[in-house]
């Protein structure tokens, strides 16, 4: 046996998943059987899976269902979104190896190349307000590419987001009436049919890099879905590029102001941490969703008074 620590529930994993030393015979045994070169370690930012660097490489092993995570089709649905999204010409990391290793517990792993670069929070605080519209323009023109890759090159990531909204814990995070409305709206939007095109939906800060060459490189695939465009506006427009007035200008184009809210609370509505970011969006301004987006109209208002003036 590799693994020997007992996971029965998430408080077992979150005690586990950052501890190379519980890992490094299975992350051994992984690279054995891909036959890949171990090298120097090194930790990454924590996550929902245990990462790791290993030399020129990186090795997530997914939560197994014991923990309760529920990502039965987690590693199957990004490689599969990571492969759509190079076809089509998005930079990512590159899927190296991938499968399960059965051990104490059935352990899903993927291993993909190390990507360095400027975080993408980072190039926008620094940038200048010619230079922020340039990021929203040519991250909103990488999107519309991975929207364009074949929904049947990724049959994993077809899920029910509507039915997903409605027991979404995270609503708590944002005042009770907002919940109710965002949540009605989700089924308005997802009745619509709109049609679904492939969403990473976690484009933060950290998940798309500025390589040297001056291309954007789009990390972690692991929250992708089928889902309607708007989805991918709240994770980019309110955490990656942290509600830059300028650089959202570049996503929207010409986009009238009240479409924009608009398609940003659909968006909303759908999205698994729609709660987080809300919440984080209020708190960047110094303000409590309860006291500045207590419903959607008051939440509507912030976001055009915030990237629109």
């Amino acid at each position: 046996m590799l693994f020997w620590e007992t996971l029965q529930n998430w408080a077992d994993w979150g005690r586990v998943f950052a501890d190379w030393a519980a890992f490094a015979p299975l992350v051994r045994e992984i690279f054995r059987r891909s036959g890949l070169p171990m090298g120097e370690v090194r930790a990454l930012p924590p996550g929902t899976n245990a990462v790791f660097r290993v030399g020129d490489l990186v090795v997530k092993i997914y939560a197994p269902a014991e923990t309760g995570v529920g990502q039965e089709l987690g590693r199957e649905s990004e490689v599969q979104a990571m492969r759509a999204a190079a076809a089509v010409g998005v930079h990512t990391a590159g899927v190296v190896a991938a499968g399960e290793l059965a051990d104490r517990y059935a352990f899903s792993y993927l291993v993909t190349r190390f990507v360095s670069g400027a975080a993408l929070g980072d190039v926008v605080r620094e940038g200048s307000a010619a230079e922020r519209r340039a990021i929203g323009r040519e991250l909103g023109e990488i999107t519309r590419r991975l929207h364009g890759a074949s929904p049947n090159a990724c049959p994993a990531c077809a899920v029910d987001l509507f039915a997903r909204s409605q027991d979404n814990p995270r609503w708590d995070m944002v005042p009770p009436a907002l919940a109710r409305e965002l949540l009605a709206r989700a089924k308005t939007v997802w009745a619509r049919r709109d049609r679904r095109v492939l969403v990473h939906a976690d484009l933060t800060g950290e998940n798309v890099l500025r390589l040297p060459s001056g291309e954007f490189a789009v990390l972690d695939f692991g929250d992708a879905v089928l889902a309607p465009a708007c989805v991918e506006l709240p994770s980019l427009v309110l955490e990656g590029l942290a509600a830059d007035a300028d650089a959202a200008a570049g996503v929207f184009g010409g986009w009238d102001a009240a479409d924009a809210v608009e398609a940003l609370l659909d968006g909303l509505s759908l999205h698994d941490f729609a709660g987080n970011l809300v919440r984080d969006f209020c708190a960047r301004r110094g303000l409590s969703p309860e006291e500045t987006a207590a419903d959607e109209a008051a939440l509507a208002r912030m976001l055009r008074r915030a990237l629109f003036g």
